[in-house]
């Protein structure tokens, strides 16, 4: 199975390289293959955070637009051991408590978890780094790369741990879907961004985890052998991204328990997943304990600027609803749509009314999740895989106005700008947690890492074009 998910990489982006090239430009800085810096005992473009980005969201994939923060929670009809993964029951207590050897990488240890599976069936886990200086904190980041719903883009998401798509523009993900069906690389992360030890990050010496993405599903599926009823090629798959979250929480979570911070952050796909996580989360550790989510290139839309025919295809196939409170009104609607609005009403307007939850990061004209967002126009029949070349140009059939214009309903109306904070940076690039820019102003007066550190101090700052 893993040969055929390379091959099936290979042969659905070989033939769209050239035009996207073309498209783009000989010679572009950005096409080399997704490599990142190389962190100690790592590899070059290992997966770095916030993978793919080619072609229907690839690199942001998987984008659950409508998708905000929470859901899922225990008591609001996610049953423990069930789909969250038995998060609820509490962690295991005490460090390494009953946990299975891990596997060094660096200052990184990699735990497989039993139970928890790929969208192939393999073994999934997560890498920990423990704080050198005795913080309490914990940042859990959930990895990115696209999604599993059709035949192009399960060829394009990584099936397995094995594998990665880290572009931060189309033509970029590209050439890492190219490269990695020939010489996969891990995923793991990398020595930048919010995982760097620099006094300029605010979370640098936290606790850190950072977990694969290889379920296709924005870490927030409960689907076991799930066949993809848009597929021709696709066997089934494991959606079971929020089951496996859950019993991450369950290894490592007890040792946090007494911790006064976490941030639930991720790129892409990852940041989507840690909306869907945000509310489990909360729950798991506790009303001690202040949990924080921070979307990086993955904020979600309303129905008028996502369609809700391509939110009900993600809904059925991953098996969305089972992570949504039961007690959430506005979150079933027939149509599949409402997501954002109604996921958003309960969340900030209702559970969690009047406390600063986190904060959204995105470029003004994110190549990537408009292109994947492309994908529910005419009625969920947009030829997304033609559009590629003209996207990686500007042309994507996604209007340009109607992208920011999504992010600031976000914020406006469904979070409510008391509720979050913001950081929006012109542009069209994707995933910013992991590469320099993290320390870099970004035409905005404030670094992302400076904008982080009011966030975890409670302070809503709203940056850039919103």
């Amino acid at each position: 199975m893993l040969r055929n998910s390379r091959l099936l990489r290979l042969s659905f982006t070989a033939s769209i390289l050239l035009a996207v090239a073309c498209a783009e430009g000989e010679g572009d800085p950005d096409f080399d293959g997704g490599t990142h810096a190389i962190p100690a005992g790592g590899t070059a473009g290992g997966g770095t955070p916030g993978g793919g980005a080619a072609a229907g969201g690839t690199s942001g994939g998987g984008t659950l637009a409508g998708a905000t923060l929470g859901g899922g929670t225990p008591g609001a009809g996610t049953p423990a051991g069930a789909a969250d993964g038995g998060a609820s029951a509490g962690g295991l207590g005490g460090a390494d408590a009953g946990r299975a050897p891990g596997q060094a990488y660096g200052d990184w240890t990699y735990y497989e978890v039993p139970g928890a599976l790929c969208r192939d069936g393999s073994p999934a886990g997560y890498y920990l780094r423990r704080s050198k200086t005795g913080e309490k904190n914990l940042v859990i980041y959930l990895n990115g790369g696209g999604v599993c719903y059709d035949d192009f883009f399960c060829s394009i998401n990584p099936a397995n741990v094995n594998e990665s798509l880290p572009g931060e523009t189309l033509l970029a993900a590209t050439g890492d879907v190219v490269v990695g069906a020939l010489l996969p690389e891990r995923q793991q992360p990398v020595d930048e961004g919010i995982f760097k030890n620099d006094p300029k990050n605010p979370v640098g010496d936290w606790n850190m985890v950072f977990v694969p993405y290889c379920t296709g599903d924005v870490h927030a599926g409960t689907k076991r052998n799930a066949p993809v009823i848009t597929s021709l090629l696709q066997g089934e798959q494991q959606f079971v991204g929020y089951h496996n979250v859950g019993l991450f929480l369950q290894d490592f979570g007890g040792d946090y328990k007494d911790a006064e911070k976490v941030l639930l952050t991720g790129s892409s796909a990852g940041g989507f997943g840690s909306l869907l996580n945000f509310d489990r989360t909360q729950e798991f550790f506790g009303s001690g304990v202040r949990v924080y989510a921070v979307t990086d290139s993955g904020l979600p839309f309303r129905d008028m600027y996502l369609e809700p025919c391509l939110q009900k295809i993600w809904r059925e196939l991953w098996g969305l609803d089972a992570v949504l409170p039961k007690d959430c009104t506005g979150c079933f609607n027939p149509d599949g749509g409402g997501l954002a609005q109604g996921l958003g009403d309960y969340i900030f307007k209702q559970k969690y009314k009047g406390r600063m939850l986190g904060g959204g990061i995105s470029t003004a004209q994110d190549q990537v999740i408009k292109l994947f967002f492309s994908a529910g126009l005419e009625e969920c029949s947009y030829p997304v895989l033609l559009d590629l070349p003209g996207s990686a140009l500007g042309l994507s059939g996604y209007p340009a106005e109607r992208y920011p214009a999504g992010l600031k309903d976000f914020v406006d109306s469904v979070a409510g700008r008391e509720s979050v904070g913001s950081y929006m940076m012109e542009g069209d690039t994707h995933q910013h947690l992991f590469r320099p820019r993290f320390y870099e102003p970004n035409g905005l007066g404030k670094s992302i890492a400076e904008w982080l550190a009011d966030t975890l101090d409670n302070r809503v700052l709203h940056l850039g074009t919103l």
